[in-house]
């Protein structure tokens, strides 16, 4: 029985001991071995490809590459692993990355680089292996010479619109043949503001071979960057809007309203007053819907009576959309404006009526409670 016992130690002892001579011998794969750069085209408008010799790499470590599956790890490479997956590939797949710096509009001399990206501890845990690898710079050559043209030499690129809101437009010159099989497109289209960059970029129709073909050229380059500029932008405050524009807003508000007083009265008897009391002053709020962005209602009181009787009562007359140029003048439509459309009956008389309020309040809250919901805002009355 000891003597038993002790053999059966003994095998222990050295089973543990070559488990862990075993596991210490690990394979070392070297990713620049499989790896080849190759570039086609014409110069200036050279593309270049990265292949990886997945077969050699399969017959070298196809049956080395092991993994530890942890049924406890839901990972989704430990699941990849517990449900059959190869661990080379496997290992190959999640632990390992590369990307080329430039992979279109080369031209000959250029030098491009393949950066590594690997997760060289997960190999280690997980399959008890090891990486190797270097960063490749590849320097181009080979590619075909010919002519080439700039094709935005013949296309008009227009950003326009309120900030942010400006919007791309395109506008090709077909009188040049060239330009009739190449067509535009930019990243982004709308939503602009100022010092935005849009890359509008020309796509060959047919292919460039074809298109080599038939004119013995080439569009190059084939992307150009345009910064967004001179965009007016929305004013967000009263505060934006300049000294002058505000007079200008201010006068406007009150000729119109003059106007408005004698259409409805027939003269100008009866108005004894009319004081700007301040403005409120609307913003819309991002992804809220309105008609307007922002509104500026300007706020007066009307001093008035009728046989003899004061009838005081408030009244706005509202501009919208006003908008901030580079050099902080604001820009409205001053023949776009609203005068207060509401008719108010002192006193319950239902005979007489003026178009206003009663009151301050009832003015705000119909102007600009209403609308907190879709508005931030600014009282700047008092």
């Amino acid at each position: 029985m000891k003597n038993k016992m002790k053999a059966l130690l003994l095998t222990g002892i050295l089973g543990t001991i070559v488990f862990g001579l075993t596991g210490c011998i690990r394979p070392t794969v070297d990713l620049n071995d499989y790896i080849t750069i190759e570039v086609s085209g014409y110069n200036s408008l050279g593309e270049a490809q990265v292949i990886f010799d997945y077969e050699a790499y399969e017959e070298d470590f196809g049956d080395k590459i092991k993994a530890r599956i942890d049924e406890n790890d839901v990972t989704s490479m430990s699941l990849d692993l517990y449900y059959g997956g190869d661990p080379h590939k496997v290992m190959l797949s999640y632990c390992t990355d590369y990307e080329l710096d430039k992979t279109s509009e080369l031209s000959n001399g250029d030098v491009i680089k393949l950066v590594w990206d690997c997760e060289d501890e997960t190999v280690k845990d997980y399959f008890n292996c090891d990486l190797k690898y270097s960063d490749i710079e590849y320097t181009v050559e080979g590619l075909q010479e010919i002519g080439t043209f700039n094709p935005f030499d013949y296309v008009t690129v227009d950003i326009a619109g309120i900030a942010p809101n400006g919007k791309v437009t395109i506008t090709p010159d077909y009188d040049k043949p060239e330009i009739q099989y190449l067509s535009f497109s930019a990243d982004k289209n709308s939503g602009l503001s100022n010092g935005d960059v849009v890359v509008v970029t020309a796509d060959i129709q047919g292919g460039i071979d074809s298109f080599a073909q038939q004119f013995n050229s080439i569009p190059s380059p084939i992307t150009m960057a345009f910064t967004v500029e001179g965009l007016t932008s929305y004013a967000s405050s009263a505060a934006d809007i300049d000294e002058a524009s505000f007079n200008s807003i201010k006068q406007q508000a009150e000729d119109a309203y003059m106007a408005h007083w004698v259409q409805v009265e027939g003269n100008m008897d009866g108005l004894q007053g009319f004081t700007y009391l301040g403005n409120y002053f609307l913003y819309k709020k991002e992804g809220m819907v309105g008609n307007a962005t922002n509104q500026l209602y300007m706020v007066y009181k009307v001093d008035c009576s009728w046989d003899g009787v004061a009838y005081p009562h408030y009244v706005y007359i509202k501009f919208t959309d006003i908008s901030v140029d580079e050099s902080g003048n604001a820009v409205v439509d001053l023949s776009k404006y609203e005068i207060v459309g509401k008719r108010w009956n002192p006193e319950g008389n239902w005979m007489l009526y003026y178009y206003g309020y009663g009151t301050l309040d009832e003015l705000y809250n119909d102007c600009v409670v209403t609308q907190i919901g879709a508005y931030s805002y600014e009282n700047n009355v008092e």
